[in-house]
């Protein structure tokens, strides 16, 4: 074969490469882009849990999709479930609002597969459908849901969108705890660590700001500033939730750990208080 014949096949087999490619990567984006619609189609059944060959009517409480598929002797056997982040509340918020989602599950509690159904983040009006990044999405499938789905921890998350990225793997993680505790026996939390943290709750209910500081549980510092002043701080570790909802309450105590974990990976919380306290230095004559 001449040489010419040689680089013209090379040529080729180079574009036929990079057409497929293409192709490839372009099926990957239509695989998640973001229908912006709630109405689940049957196509994504298969999509979010690909192994069924079936899928039952929406039924029970949370309301799944159950899929089946034949097994070895030719009976029909469940495989798994799919279901929509919103029937098993409460949703977990993205930067904006809920972020709604269908998600597939095995029998086994390990995602099979997510698909995002609508959103209403800013960053769309402005970068478009910027959660159909199938890089993102694929690393859900096979994920087991005792996992903790962490941003920057065990999740890579989507470029610039670190809240939203939370709101995807969590609420996609809590939807399916919680879908695992109704149908598979799925317990979060077992008895001796449910039992530990009431008795945690019953004790901290005694303690007085002076007694925790008498206890040493909150350790004070002041530092001098300018115009004879002072600052004092008071600092406690807060990080496990029975101790932040006892200092803080529940509400703030969620909320600053959910901003903790979508930042920075972890619930590592320390509470500071400070006060600035002024010093009058009064003239001699004044000291009577």
């Amino acid at each position: 074969m001449s040489s010419t014949r040689l680089f013209f096949a090379a040529l080729m087999a180079l574009l036929t490469s990079l057409s497929t490619a293409a192709i490839a990567q372009t099926d990957r984006v239509d695989a998640v882009r973001t229908p912006f619609t709630t109405t689940v189609q049957e196509q994504w059944l298969k999509q979010v849990l690909p192994e069924a060959e079936r899928f039952s009517e929406k039924s029970g409480e949370p309301p799944v999709y159950r899929a089946y598929r034949n097994g070895e002797n030719g009976e029909e056997v469940q495989i798994g479930f799919v279901f929509l982040s919103a029937d098993a509340p409460p949703e977990e918020k993205g930067f904006a609002a809920p972020i709604d989602m269908l998600i597939g599950m095995d029998m086994e509690g390990v995602i099979t597969g997510l698909k995002v159904l609508n959103y209403t983040e800013s960053y769309r009006y402005s970068l478009g459908d910027f959660v159909a990044e199938p890089a993102f999405h694929e690393q859900f499938p096979g994920k087991p849901i005792t996992d903790e789905f962490r941003i920057t921890q065990d999740i890579d998350g989507i470029t610039g969108a670190t809240m939203t990225s939370y709101g995807i793997s969590q609420g996609a993680r809590g939807a399916a705890r919680r879908v695992a505790t109704a149908y598979l026996g799925y317990q979060e939390v077992d008895d001796e660590v449910l039992a530990w943290a009431a008795n945690g709750r019953a004790k901290l209910q005694s303690y007085t700001w002076e007694s925790m500081l008498a206890a040493d549980m909150v350790k004070t510092f002041t530092i001098p500033m300018p115009a004879e002043q002072e600052l004092k701080l008071s600092a406690t570790y807060m990080g496990d939730p029975v101790l932040g909802e006892f200092l803080i309450g529940d509400a703030a105590y969620q909320r600053a750990d959910r901003d903790a974990r979508a930042r920075l990976g972890s619930n590592h919380l320390i509470l500071i208080g400070a006060v600035s306290y002024t010093h009058l230095t009064l003239p001699t004559s004044d000291l009577v």
